[in-house]
């Protein structure tokens, strides 16, 4: 019996010390409130004891275990915008290291997502990384913030204060840079922190192939198995890489130009399958007549990418029109950029205007087409913001920003429940007549007074 009261009282001093243990491990643990707070304060450290004392310190944190920026198992890195690090507060042996192609656990180029996160300004991201005290790999959810064009900052959670305080987690991909699609985001965060999807009630894990097709697709396949709740699609080509690969997660697009056409849905009001979301589709007959106002027009030069579907798919629907219009619409294949110079000259000899559709030859080769043109006094037009910024003298556009509210709405409908497949596909709900003035000027064009006092928006 004394031996049973040893054993026993053995048992409630080894329990005990497994409660205390544990209180420990909750005690160490920090939360996103802390993450943030000191994220702030190295903010203010930046501009009050500048850039080498503030990552000389945030530095200490990993070689002494002491400073200003750590706290229990959170701690501060600081990197550039190419992937160097330039201060770690856990491994300091990582400092001078470029880690842009480092990938977590799950395939994740985590560096990269950190980095288009830290672009917006600041915002929350999701990956795995090793926590400092438990030395075990771990959800992690990592708040960022830029300091400048050349640092960006940032600290994160684990564990239990990841899992408990996440609910959704929403993947964003997009094949190429434009700023239409950063407008369509920027709608698109905005409207989901308004219904209440902000950085404390989802994550968000964002991909950028930047270009490349072959790194678009190895993302993509990232995205398929990292558990989203529901994906996002910028742009045309993205999308139809993200529904074809991914059939059994949400899908919501937006900025894509003809979804039917281009195989993403099977019809605008029951899009069908996994994906809906919005268009930037403008009927052309709406374009054209808007084209006849400014300039005498009998033939338009159509610039267009074979194999690309949103290309295509508006050189069809100007094909649509022209005999209503009276006007001949010319298909102007692009192959390779290093053609068009040869195919301007035979173009600006041959037709009254230029059509630039939405292709990524056309979008690296604005400037020339723009230059080619205004010597022969021929008008360029569009129905990309994007490409009237760059010098297209007009466009008929619509509003990213508001086509990506719009498809934060559907977003909180198919996460309340909703199937994508009944969600009809949004379409542009204001339309922009915008002109480049010094496009206006250069190529010293005259430009009708009732064109004029259509226009919405100049660019100068």
């Amino acid at each position: 019996m004394k031996n049973f009261f040893l054993i026993l009282l053995a048992s409630f001093f080894f329990c005990s010390l497994v409660t205390d243990s544990l209180a420990e491990q909750k005690v160490v643990q920090g939360t996103k409130e802390e993450a943030r707070a000191m994220i702030e304060n190295a903010a203010v450290w930046f501009q009050k004891y500048g850039k080498e004392k503030t990552l000389a310190e945030i530095t200490l944190a990993g070689s002494e275990k002491k400073g200003e920026f750590i706290n229990h198992d959170l701690y501060i890195f600081a990197y550039d915008f190419n992937g160097v690090v330039l201060a770690h507060g856990a491994n300091p042996k990582l400092v001078g290291k470029n880690l842009y192609d480092f990938q977590d656990a799950d395939g994740r180029y985590l560096i990269r997502g950190l980095i288009d996160t830290a672009q917006k300004g600041s915002g929350w991201y999701y990956y795995k990384w090793s926590n400092p005290i438990s030395k075990k790999i771990e959800d992690k959810m990592a708040y960022v913030l830029k300091i400048n064009d050349g640092i960006w900052i940032g600290s994160g959670v684990y564990g239990r204060e990841v899992q408990e305080k996440v609910k959704v987690r929403i993947g964003i991909f997009k094949l190429f840079d434009q700023t239409l699609y950063d407008e369509s985001l920027r709608g698109i965060m905005d409207q989901l922190e308004e219904d209440g999807l902000g950085a404390d009630t989802a994550t968000f894990m964002i991909e950028n192939a930047m270009n490349s097709y072959v790194k678009a697709e190895e993302l993509v396949q990232k995205l398929a198995i990292a558990r989203m709740d529901l994906i996002v699609s910028l742009g045309t080509q993205a999308s139809v890489i993200v529904t074809k690969a991914i059939k059994d997660v949400p899908v919501v697009f937006s900025v894509v130009y003809d979804p039917v056409e281009a195989g993403i849905v099977d019809d605008w009001e029951k899009p069908g399958h996994n994906a809906t979301g919005t268009s930037t589709k403008i009927p052309m007959e709406n374009i054209l007549n808007t084209l006849k106002e400014m300039a005498p027009v009998n033939k338009l030069a159509v610039l267009y990418m074979p194999g690309e579907k949103n290309s295509q798919a508006q050189l069809s629907a100007l094909q649509s029109v022209e005999k209503k219009l009276q006007i001949k619409v010319e298909p102007v294949p692009l192959f390779k950029k290093q053609d068009l110079e040869k195919i301007l000259h035979e173009v600006v000899h041959t037709s009254d205007a230029i059509y630039l559709t939405g292709s990524s030859i056309v979008n690296a080769t604005v400037p020339l087409i723009v230059d080619a043109a205004g010597k022969e006094k021929m008008i360029t037009i569009t129905h990309l913001e994007d490409l009237v910024r760059k010098g297209v003298l007009v466009g008929i556009c619509a509003d990213p920003y508001l086509e990506g509210r719009m498809a934060g709405e559907k977003i909180v409908q198919i996460l309340k429940g909703a199937k994508p497949s009944s969600i009809p596909v949004g379409t542009p709900t204001k339309v922009d007549i915008v002109l480049n003035r010094k496009t206006e000027i250069q190529g010293k064009f005259v430009l009708s007074p009732l064109f004029i006092n259509k226009v919405t928006k100049t660019i100068d």
